[in-house]
């Protein structure tokens, strides 16, 4: 399972926030589709799915954390 509640993340560079407020649960054998434009974090966060890109960095709001085990 995937559990986001509530998520934000910034790059460490960027003043601005690339996801605000996410909340989404995706169950064990569930599948999903992202769809949006150009430049709005989808890439973003199939990365910190994959942990590529950290979600613990300090840019990311604290307390507000994704969970994938």
């Amino acid at each position: 399972m995937i559990s986001f509640q509530n998520f934000s993340f910034r790059y460490e560079e960027s003043k601005d926030f690339t996801l605000r407020g996410i909340d989404m649960t995706v169950q064990t054998g569930e599948f999903i589709l992202l769809t949006g434009r150009s430049g709005c974090g989808k890439t973003t966060l199939i990365r910190i799915i994959n942990r590529i890109t950290a979600p613990d960095r300090p840019s990311a709001r604290p307390g507000r954390r994704a969970s994938c085990p």
